[in-house]
């Protein structure tokens, strides 16, 4: 059996980025390979949910909220992000269970 030995600082940094990733994203839901969601605090007035789109790293990447003008949730991305069809695939899919008729 062959084992894989690494330094003792490349064992702490990859720990830190662990916990660092798990720190951020703790509560959240993964929806696709690069992409978890997390639900937010809903005041007891709001109706309706809210939710974070992340990155596996933990960056914010948007919102997902309620648009009452056109009646369903909608995707507010943050200043300077970039996405692919992909990602933006599995956005539309998660907004898409979100849908009324669809619970």
């Amino acid at each position: 059996m062959k084992y894989l030995t690494i330094s003792k600082e490349d064992a702490q940094t990859e720990l830190r980025l662990i916990e660092e990733h798990e720190l951020k994203t703790r509560g959240c839901i993964s929806i696709g390979q690069y992409l978890d969601v997390k639900k937010l605090p809903q005041p007891p007035n709001r109706k309706t949910a809210k939710w974070q789109i992340l990155t596996k790293r933990g960056d914010i990447l948007g919102l997902v909220v309620w648009y009452s003008g056109w009646r369903q949730y909608i995707f507010q991305p943050a200043a300077n992000t970039d996405y692919s069809f992909g990602c933006l695939k599995d956005i539309a899919n998660f907004i898409k269970q979100q849908r009324p008729e669809a619970k």
